[in-house]
């Protein structure tokens, strides 16, 4: 495991994160710490409350199952404990070592960069935004996001839409689908009218029959446990509706099975299902994988990984854009920190202004006595003019300072100047 060092409890939030991807463990491994929509919703409300971690999110994919938190301490131990138990992990020791682990600054440029798609197996990718963003609502609907995850994500959507803006990072098409179909059509044996069953119709199984469709692929099934789905993008893509309660007998009449079906801890398909010379070819888009590995055996099984290093062929251009987009990152991650600095002081600058409106008001309740209604309100108005002139200033010195790492001194001194001035 990448050691994270020890966070020492603060009295300011700190941003961790948690990660098991495919740069250290392959899909045999990740699969067993994937977590489904309804899994995440009772994860984030068990860590709540065993755990007392009050802001998070989950992002799962077929690369990476990973845990962004915000906490006054690190708590990777007490929360590694839990995930391992809450996915059935008898042996943790195991798998310690896939865990990359973050923390502060190396946490907050690790989500950015998972973002924008620099972490993924398709470099540049659309998909894992995507995702990001779905991970983030969840958290705001399980009311475990607060005033620094809503700060630090919208830095990130707003960072994300320059690096599509000002980089090549995510030019050209090299989705999941995408490149899949590219795979299909780099067969010496496939053409236009090759028959295709596609199990599934989420957003995987979308991009790849919207790809189907664009280079001419016209013998196409669509089979998904929700009929009402498999009707939707059938009717989009102009392919034939199959039915998933029969799916499984007409496995012989197509040459190629896409699955990207959903599934528990366990292959929903085995290899007895493809007895015969057909299917030619079966690839499994899901995570975890839907297609027992034994089928491969008897013909070739294409899955996310395989995908995967096909496409890195295909990305010189994306390549060339990594420092543009890198440097992007970095002062996004410099700016939200400086907001961190800035919120810091927020308490500091509301009790200054509260103590210098106690003293104005002290100042002016005598003279207000003795003046009319109409002078009354423009003593008030000058004595709160001079106010905000006085505060400025000070205020101005904070910020800067807090761009200094100095604020904690200065907000030291105006501290006891309060005490002293309420002493008086």
């Amino acid at each position: 495991m990448v050691s994270s060092t020890t966070s020492p409890t603060t009295s300011e939030p700190v941003f961790y994160a948690v990660s098991i991807a495919h740069q250290k463990a392959s899909i045999a491994i990740r699969e067993k710490f994937a977590l489904q929509e309804e899994e995440i919703s009772v994860f984030l409300g068990a860590i709540k409350d065993t755990i007392g971690i009050q802001e998070a999110f989950v992002l799962s994919t077929c690369n990476r199952t990973e845990v962004y938190y915000v906490h006054k301490s690190n708590r990777n131990s007490a929360l590694l404990k839990y995930l391992f138990a809450f996915k059935g992990i008898h042996r943790p020791e195991e798998y310690s070592d896939y865990f990359s682990l973050y923390e502060k600054e190396a946490a907050i440029l690790h989500l950015f960069r998972v973002a924008v798609g620099l972490e993924s197996q398709v470099l540049g990718e659309q998909q894992v935004f995507g995702q990001v963003k779905a991970a983030y609502q969840m958290a705001v609907a399980s009311d475990m996001a607060g005033t620094y995850l809503h700060r630090l994500l919208h830095t990130l959507f707003y960072t994300h839409k320059r690096v599509m803006q000002e980089t090549t990072l995510k030019k050209g098409a090299a989705s999941m689908g995408y490149n899949t179909v590219k795979s299909i059509s780099a067969l010496p044996w496939t053409g236009s009218n090759v028959k295709i069953l596609l199990i599934g119709a989420g957003k995987i199984a979308t991009d790849v029959c919207r790809n189907l469709r664009e280079q001419g692929f016209s013998s196409v099934t669509i089979c998904n446990r929700s009929t009402s789905k498999a009707v939707a993008l059938a009717k989009e893509s102009g392919y034939g509706l199959g039915s998933f309660a029969e799916h499984r007998s007409t496995f012989a009449a197509y040459d190629i099975v896409i699955s990207t079906l959903s599934t528990d801890s366990e292959p929903y398909y085995q290899s007895e299902d493809f007895d015969g010379s057909r299917p030619r070819l079966l690839i499994d888009l899901s995570s975890p994988r839907s297609i027992a590995e034994e089928a491969g055996k008897s013909r070739p099984l294409m899955n996310v990984d395989l995908i995967g290093r096909r496409i890195h062929r295909t990305l010189a251009e994306r390549r060339a854009a990594i420092p543009a987009a890198e440097q992007l990152l970095l002062d996004a991650v410099l700016d939200f920190n400086n907001w961190l600095e800035t919120h810091r002081i927020s308490p500091c600058v509301k009790k200054f202004k509260a103590v210098l409106e106690e003293l104005r008001l002290q100042a002016l309740a005598p003279y207000l006595k003795q003046v009319d209604e109409q002078h009354q309100k423009v003593m008030d108005e000058a004595s709160k003019k001079i106010i905000q002139k006085i505060v400025q200033l000070p205020v101005i010195q904070l910020k800067n300072a807090c761009l200094r790492g100095e604020s904690d001194t200065l907000s030291d001194s105006l501290n006891r100047l309060f005490v002293m001035g309420n002493n008086k």
